[in-house]
């Protein structure tokens, strides 16, 4: 009895001692979403496993780091975080994004009905939406549905849209902000048209599902592929 405590204290031990190497070389690491810019796929608030054992794959959930100020500007002062995006372009790509969706080397990449976008509806219209998606509004704190006056707002999954395209007026609302004028100069790029842009080599283009709601490269501009620290394995 008192051998097979012995191994079972010692594979215990192991375990917490591989846990610990695994957590501090990031071969496993564990991730809380703080923001809504990956929804719908990834919630405020999910967790998430990743590991830096694999490399990065276009299209595929990545956690990379980067120097911030208080306003998440880049700052190479500033704090260093984790921040979690959808790889869309690496170097070399030319990439451009039309009308909310990213096109490589002229293909549509992304996953159409995995994104979410906003649109306008009527008043009216607006307790109808409501009930066809069968939310809670009162305990809803997404943002994504609210009333402007006389209109309503709604950000919508390409999923939600199919749901309710036909028996709801849905206009898209297009968005002008512009890119970063700082790193994208003379260009006059918007977030809903961007590019023509070749990724630079060793650097990484992402961007958040939640279209407008993301500080992705848009904003920030590409990502030096040496800031990679994993990609997603499990969310949970």
């Amino acid at each position: 009895m008192k051998l097979k405590r012995k191994g079972l204290l010692f594979f215990i031990l192991a375990f917490i001692v591989l846990l610990v190497i695994a957590r501090l070389t990031g071969a496993y690491q564990f991730y809380t979403l703080p923001t809504s810019s990956m929804e719908p796929n990834l919630p405020v608030g999910k967790r998430i496993l990743a590991t830096n054992l694999k490399g990065p794959k276009r299209n595929g959930i990545i956690l990379f780091s980067r120097k911030i100020n208080d306003r998440f500007e880049n700052d190479p002062y500033g704090k260093e975080s984790t921040f979690c995006s959808r790889l869309i372009a690496m170097g070399g790509d030319t990439l451009q994004v039309k009308n909310g969706f990213a096109y490589i080397n002229g293909f549509l990449v992304d996953d159409t009905l995995h994104l979410k976008f906003p649109y306008v509806v009527s008043g009216k219209d607006f307790s109808n939406l409501i009930t066809a998606l069968e939310l809670d509004v009162e305990k809803d704190r997404s943002g994504d549905f609210m009333m402007m006056g006389d209109s309503a707002y709604a950000r919508l999954s390409g999923k939600q849209y199919d749901q309710i395209k036909n028996v709801i007026h849905l206009e898209r609302r297009t968005h002008l902000r512009m890119a970063d004028t700082t790193i994208y100069p003379g260009k006059g790029w918007t977030i809903d048209n961007f590019g023509p842009y070749v990724i630079p080599p060793d650097h990484y283009f992402v961007m958040g599902d939640n279209r407008y709601n993301a500080m992705d490269s848009r904003y920030v501009g590409p990502i030096p592929s040496t800031n990679y620290e994993g990609c997603l394995l499990i969310k949970f």
